[in-house]
């Protein structure tokens, strides 16, 4: 898919934050009359600066139709979701070239039913299918048809108001081209790359096993680790492929009944049309069908792996308390913080394995760490519940 405009992106949430700055204006008495030109002028270039401190996101993922892990329609409504909320403004989404595992292709109709439900324009491009040689590859053969992504990457980089934070959530392969072609960009305009792969320890049953999203890649992915751009990483597993939460690792069990509790109809269907696997591809019709209670309620009694929050919600500036509400990452209550990133060094082989250990020092590469073991799964059904109410 050839990428539209970025700068076309979100216009009605500027428009919010300029409305919301001239409306905080008239409340305070500023617009006298002898000089209403100027408190004007000056509100309109508050909520432009303003809207310029919107973080803006680009999010990277495995998205496929059919699915191979539904956990990644949820992160994608995660993602819009903080832009209905005024919290994010969004790049762009590349989705990866299926990998011979995966029988679907990318789910485009996925992002189209997306911006129909938000009222929004996100562009979207398809990843490249070779694989990287070593971690210094920049695949300066790559047929145009696989350098889409590269690109909207690139051109989201440079477009970027700021500094633009990239959620990694699947393979790592474009963005780990992307920062060999222009490394200068990256380190002077991407705030982090929100890392969520790998484990944080190896399972000492299976010690030659990767992480699902590294296997995906294991040179780009080790590749990242040498980018000049700041690393926050989010390893899938505390223990890789433990299915169980540990302190460094972000997965955690989701309820689908505490998930999805109270969510639009609309979004009920988009949910029910990736988890039926269906071939339709109405995929606007699918938003305003008939719903099937019976078969929403049976949907509800599934429960969901989840690997992405955190770094999503990081990335716009958010955390999520004790209790399961968001609040901004630097308005927390220190005792009432759920998770935490901390400075480490760390190195990965070429061939996806991770050695790494606690920093003294101030780095810009850091670890996830979980501080309530015990709430953290809740606690991240409930915020994500928030998030989807807002459709």
């Amino acid at each position: 898919m050839k990428p539209l405009p970025i700068e076309e992106n979100h216009s009605h949430i500027s428009r919010r934050h300029l409305l919301a700055a001239g409306c905080a204006a008239l409340a305070g008495g500023s617009l006298r009359a002898d000089d209403n030109t100027q408190s004007g002028d000056q509100a309109a270039a508050n909520g432009a600066a303003q809207a310029d401190r919107v973080p803006l996101i680009l999010h990277q993922t495995d998205l496929f139709r059919p699915h191979g892990d539904p956990d990644d329609h949820f992160d994608l409504a995660t993602v819009f979701a903080l832009a209905l909320r005024g919290q994010a403004k969004i790049a762009g989404i590349v989705i990866d070239s299926p990998p011979p595992r995966r029988v679907g292709d990318p789910d485009v109709a996925a992002i189209a039913q997306m911006n129909r439900l938000c009222g929004l324009c996100v562009p979207a491009a398809v990843g490249s299918g070779p694989l990287m040689s070593s971690i210094t590859d920049s695949m300066p053969q790559l047929d145009r048809t696989d350098c889409g992504a590269i690109e909207l990457i690139l051109s989201a980089l440079r477009g970027a108001p700021g500094r633009l934070h990239i959620t990694c959530v699947g393979s790592a392969s474009d963005i780990a081209v992307a920062a060999l072609r222009d490394p200068e960009l990256f380190a002077g305009r991407c705030a982090a790359i929100h890392l969520d792969a790998g484990s944080a320890h190896d399972n000492p049953d299976r010690p030659e096993q990767l992480e699902f999203n590294v296997s995906l890649n294991p040179i780009a992915y080790a590749s990242l680790f040498s980018s000049p751009a700041p690393i926050c990483w989010y390893p899938c597993w505390d223990t890789t492929e433990s299915w169980q939460c540990g302190p460094n690792g972000a997965f955690y069990k989701m309820s689908h009944r505490v998930a999805l509790d109270g969510i639009s109809k609309r979004l009920r269907n988009f949910f029910t049309f990736m988890l039926d696997r269906t071939e339709s591809a109405k995929w606007l019709a699918a938003l305003d069908a008939d719903m099937d209670d019976r078969h929403w309620e049976e949907i509800l009694t599934h429960n969901r792996g989840m690997w992405s929050t955190a770094s999503i919600l990081r990335a716009a500036g958010q955390t999520v308390t004790r209790d399961g509400d968001i609040v901004p990452e630097d308005a927390i209550d220190p005792n009432d913080t759920l998770y935490r990133m901390e400075s480490i060094e760390v190195t990965c082989t070429s061939d996806g394995f991770t050695t790494w250990k606690h920093s003294e020092k101030k780095t810009n590469r850091q670890i996830f760490h979980i501080l309530d073991l015990e709430r953290y799964p809740l606690a991240m059904g409930h915020a994500v519940n928030t998030l989807l109410k807002e459709f």
